[in-house]
């Protein structure tokens, strides 16, 4: 049963890695599955009502599931590229200098005239 539920897990979590691209809904897929309440965690939690020769497989699994989700949340991370603002600095500079800008002190910052 605890095979079952981890694999399914495994599958759900991956299939919501692959379809996000918000950095934020990628960072809570990660805390959902990964975090201290996690199903995995939970899972983990329970292994002292297993057999003895249960232990090791589940444990096993578990620990495989965790790293298969976590490595796929890192190199969506990693291939993680904010298209819009890539776009958007692509067409304007963040900020024109001119040498004609005359500058007044406004307190600590110089501001423009």
């Amino acid at each position: 049963m605890l095979k079952e539920k981890l694999i399914e897990l495994r599958e759900d979590a991956l299939l919501k890695v692959r379809s996000t691209d918000d950095l934020k809904l990628l960072q809570d897929i990660h805390v959902k599955y990964l975090g201290k309440k996690g199903p995995i965690t939970e899972v983990l939690r329970g292994m002292g009502k297993l057999s003895k020769e249960e232990r090791p497989v589940i444990g096993q699994l578990a620990n495989d599931v965790r790293k298969v989700i976590g490595r796929a949340i890192q190199k969506k991370r990693v291939n993680w590229k904010p298209c819009k603002l890539n776009g958007n600095l692509r067409q304007r500079p963040l900020m024109s200098r001119s040498r004609d800008v005359k500058w007044r002190w406004g307190g600590a910052i110089p501001l423009p005239v």
